[in-house]
């Protein structure tokens, strides 16, 4: 039976790390055979893991220590570095308003791969168009404009890790002319 449970890939390792990291839990761990992931959350609330893989590289001694592989940690945490190091604009310019993650996730600009993105650089908006999807453990949540007016500016690129209140739009509101 343990066969048909699968260890976490590089994707669902950044939606825990995301739903970790805003939730109360300060520890989460998962061993499945010899594959562990630990994820915890410091005082400052800031979350790091570590990854134990099995290489199959023979050995049935459980207790053994294994040395993580970097593959799935180093790309995991170059892709928060990544995230992370994409500023956020410093001031919104006059006139201009944010459309902001209501949650932590993967930003999609379209409905489907090779689809048409919901909105673009000067597309009018109202309050209930949906302007992209974001996805956290498989669930797709809609985003919604929540004003009327012209979409000004796109701040993400899509498949890029959200956060909670993270801009991404500049919406110039109608009327502000």
């Amino acid at each position: 039976m343990e066969d048909e449970i699968k260890f976490p890939d590089n994707k669902e390792i950044i939606e825990l790390l995301d739903l970790i990291s805003s939730s109360p839990i300060e520890e989460f761990r998962l061993e499945i055979g010899a594959n562990r992931l630990v994820i915890s959350k410091n005082a400052d609330g800031s979350v790091h893991f570590e990854q134990t893989e099995d290489t199959g590289t023979g050995g049935s001694d459980a207790g053994s220590q294994k040395q993580p592989q970097p593959t799935n940690e180093t790309i995991v945490k170059e892709k928060l570095r990544q995230d992370a190091a994409k500023p956020a604009p410093a001031e919104i310019p006059e006139g201009l308003e944010q459309v902001t993650a209501p949650l932590l996730g993967i930003y999609y600009q379209a409905p489907e791969p090779g689809a048409a993105p919901f909105v673009q650089m000067g597309d009018k908006v109202e309050e209930d168009t949906t302007v992209c999807l974001i996805e956290v453990m498989k669930l797709f949540n809609a985003v919604k404009a929540g004003m009327r007016g012209t979409v000004e500016q796109v701040l993400v690129n899509n498949g890029d890790m959200v956060e909670f209140g993270q801009p991404l739009f500049l919406v110039k509101p109608e009327g502000n002319d």
